[in-house]
């Protein structure tokens, strides 16, 4: 059963596509082989650095300012590709950069007035998570997907336009247990 699609391993079940007939399957089995592969998110990898980003500067409050650096090496993202993020979510009024000695970057408003779907919504079309199932560029005369992944979508649409940065903070399911390393906001 590929009951999970969400970040997470695909079980070998999916696989058993493969292993029936060929005759009109092709199609299907090699768009399921697509969208069930191993470790497929709903997010893109830019959307989830950002919510990455957004929590962990969040830790700090919204007075002392962190390092990119700092960020970067918590995160685990490249340098150069955190820049991208942060510039766009100081452009979108999510983050303050403050320049100079004691310079990196703030909140711009308090964690539990920033929205998922603010921050997702800069790196990606959240609309595009809306479309077939199976890939196609429209449904089937009579796919049972369409109901099944409709319903998926509208929580999914329902957790990122309800859930908040702090709310992210407080549950602490999606951290991974890792050998801690010192924070090190800059002031």
């Amino acid at each position: 059963m590929c009951s999970n699609t969400i970040g997470l391993d695909a079980p070998p079940a999916c696989a058993a596509v493969s292993s029936r007939s060929r005759k009109g399957k092709s199609i299907i089995h090699d768009i399921l082989k697509i969208r069930l592969s191993w470790k497929t998110t709903v997010l893109s990898q830019t959307a989830l650095y950002s919510i990455r980003v957004m929590a962990y500067i969040a830790t700090f409050g919204m007075k002392k300012p962190v390092l990119a650096k700092t960020i970067g090496e918590e995160m685990e993202i490249p340098l150069n590709f955190l820049s991208k993020i942060a510039n766009r979510l100081v452009q979108a009024g999510l983050l303050h950069s403050v320049r100079g000695k004691n310079g990196g970057f703030v909140l711009a408003r308090r964690p539990d007035d920033i929205r998922l779907c603010e921050i997702v919504s800069l790196f990606m079309n959240l609309g595009d998570i809306r479309q077939c199932f199976l890939g196609l560029d429209r449904c089937m005369t009579g796919c049972t997907m369409h109901d099944r992944w409709t319903s998926i979508v509208d929580q999914f649409q329902a957790l990122v336009n309800e859930t908040t940065i702090d709310e992210v903070l407080k549950t602490g399911e999606c951290r991974e247990e890792k050998p801690s390393r010192r924070r090190k906001p800059h002031g």
